[in-house]
C-alpha cells in the first residue's frame, strides 16, 4: 500500500508554507532596520566594546556586578522526539533585581558547564538588556545582544524564501495529485 498526499492536502499545505515564507520574509524585512542600527551602536561604542573586567566609559553600554543564581542547560521538548538544550543564565544584582537570557553559542555552553551557582559575575547591560555575561575565565552573549538580533534578521528572508519554495513543490504535487 503506498501513502500519498491527495491534491487538497497538497494544497493545504502549500497555502500554509506560503503564509510562514511571506511571514518570514516581512518580519525580517520589518525588524531589521532598527536592529542593524542597534548592531552598529553597539559594535562602535565604546562602552560597549571594553571587556568586562575593564573600567567602562559611558556610553549605551554599563557593566554591572552579579551573582550567578542559575547557569545551566535548559531542556526543552518543542514538537518531538528530539529533546533541545539551551543554555540559560538567571543573575542577581545588588539592589536585588534579577535578569535572566538565554546564551548564544559555543560559549554559551561553555560557561554553564564552567560557573556554579552563587559565583560572582559582571553583567553588561545594553539599553537595559543583558547583553554578555563573564564569570571567571568563561565570556557569553545572550541572544539579546543587537549583533544577533541583526544576524537573525538578515537570515529571516532567505528562511522565508526557502519556505515559499516548497509550498511550491507542495503546488506541483497538488496539482498532479489533481490531475490522476
Amino acid at each position: 500500500m503506498r501513502l500519498t498526499l491527495n491534491g487538497c492536502a497538497c494544497f493545504v499545505f502549500a497555502v500554509g508554507l506560503l503564509a510562514l515564507g511571506i511571514a518570514f520574509i516581512v518580519f525580517g524585512r520589518q525588524l531589521a532596520p532598527a536592529d542593524t542600527s542597534a548592531a552598529q551602536a553597539f559594535r562602535t561604542d565604546p562602552s560597549c566594546t571594553a571587556p568586562l573586567s575593564a573600567v567602562v566609559p559611558p556610553g549605551n553600554c554599563t557593566v554591572v556586578a552579579a551573582t550567578v543564581l542559575v547557569a545551566v542547560m535548559r531542556v526543552g521538548n518543542a514538537m518531538g522526539r528530539t529533546r533541545s538544550r539551551t543554555p540559560y543564565v538567571y543573575l542577581h544584582f545588588a539592589d536585588g533585581s534579577t535578569l535572566s537570557d538565554d546564551l548564544e553559542g559555543s560559549d554559551g555552553r561553555d560557561f554553564v558547564q564552567s560557573v556554579h551557582s552563587g559565583a560572582p559575575a559582571r553583567a553588561q547591560l545594553f539599553r537595559g538588556k543583558l547583553v554578555r555575561v563573564a564569570s571567571g575565565s568563561s565570556t557569553a552573549e545572550t541572544i539579546s545582544a543587537p549583533d544577533v538580533s541583526a544576524t537573525t534578521d538578515a537570515e529571516m528572508p532567505w528562511v522565508g524564501a526557502v519556505l515559499i519554495a516548497v509550498a511550491s513543490l507542495f503546488a506541483f504535487a497538488g496539482l498532479r495529485g489533481a490531475r490522476r
